[in-house]
């Protein structure tokens, strides 16, 4: 059957690595999902990516969750993409990223990256929805002023050594949402917060015992600036999180 007219295809098996080649022909493709993609075939997949002007969406997972992604030698991204999720290991942030033009969705899983991405996003002003899951293993996060102008949800989770977050004022400053989970070293709250002037809705899951005692208690510093946000939801840490951490 002739499949060149294809445009949706999820969950693509690329494990042997002969179906990418295939791809190149696949030039009307709006929607592609890869698992279980070696290291060793990022080069090609990249290049048949190149010839999908018509791509939107694009997610692509490594072998297992500790598989590399090897994907910096995409030059010419679809200009047309607007949802793009990595599930993998990453030496660095691919570079090609921050040339998509109309990218609207990010989700990096298990990328691990050594170095603040934020400085590589920062540009991305019709990024709406960003979530960070196991994808870097610094302790601070940095959002400077003038970045992420359009950003309206944020989620971070299972960042092992993050500490804090910082905001100067005039970033990210339409964010309406933002969830933070499972991050154990976060024991104090980021003051930097109150600079989210847009900020409705807060959102705090499986954080350490410490720092859900600074919140509710309403002599803290703590509380008096979560307490302006409209919506705070927030769970206390299971026994379970608290003995790892």
């Amino acid at each position: 059957k002739n499949l060149t007219s294809l445009q949706k295809l999820s969950f693509l098996d690329a494990s042997d690595g002969s179906i990418i080649k295939e791809l190149e022909q696949l030039k009307k493709l709006r929607k592609l999902g890869i698992i279980k993609l070696r290291e060793v075939y990022g080069d090609a997949l990249c290049k048949a990516i190149e010839n999908m002007t018509h791509l939107c969406s694009l997610s692509i997972g490594a072998m297992g969750n500790d598989g590399m992604l090897k994907l910096e030698s995409l030059r010419n991204p679809p200009s047309s993409l607007q949802r793009l999720y990595l599930y993998g290991r990453l030496e660095k942030l691919p570079i090609w990223i921050k040339e998509i033009p109309n990218l609207v969705r990010l989700y990096l899983k298990w990328s691990s990256l050594k170095e603040d991405p934020l400085p590589y996003l920062k540009d991305l002003s019709k990024l709406l929805y960003l979530k960070f899951y196991e994808a870097y293993g610094g302790d601070e996060l940095h959002f400077n002023n003038g970045w992420l102008k359009g950003l309206k949800v944020l989620h971070l989770e299972s960042l092992p050594k993050l500490k804090t977050i910082k905001i100067a004022k005039g970033a990210i400053p339409y964010l309406a949402e933002l969830k933070i989970g499972k991050c154990q070293k976060m024991v104090t709250f980021p003051r930097d917060i109150q600079n989210l002037t847009s900020l409705q809705k807060l959102y705090l899951y499986d954080m350490h015992e410490q720092y859900i005692n600074r919140m509710v208690d309403t002599q803290s510093e703590d509380y008096k600036i979560i307490n302006k946000i409209p919506c705070l939801l927030y769970t206390s840490p299971s026994p379970r999180d608290l003995s790892t951490s």
